[in-house]
């Protein structure tokens, strides 16, 4: 892992630690339906804002950031979808 020897290791660690450091705004506690840890925020791009669902992943060599991403308004009609897609990535 590129992390070995730092604090972060492990994907738990990962995720806070690209929690801690979001950009966005409104970003939520980590949460975790499922088996799946993830954390929320927005981002506005020009003059329209999109809410990201964040996760993290683990291979057996690297940890590995996934998003999903839709305009703010629509978010709420496409998560269950995310969180479904999110159970079935497999990293390698």
């Amino acid at each position: 892992s590129p992390f070995e020897g730092s604090e972060i290791t492990s994907v738990e660690a990962y995720l806070q630690f690209q929690h801690d450091n979001s950009k966005g705004k409104n970003v939520t506690a980590i949460k975790n339906e499922t088996g799946i840890p993830y954390f929320e925020y927005e981002y506005t791009n020009g003059n329209q804002t999109f809410r990201y669902f964040t996760t993290a992943m683990e291979s057996d060599s690297a940890y590995y950031t996934l998003q999903c991403f839709t305009p703010t308004d629509e978010y709420d009609s496409y998560k269950d979808r995310i969180l479904n897609w999110m159970r079935n990535v497999r990293v390698e």
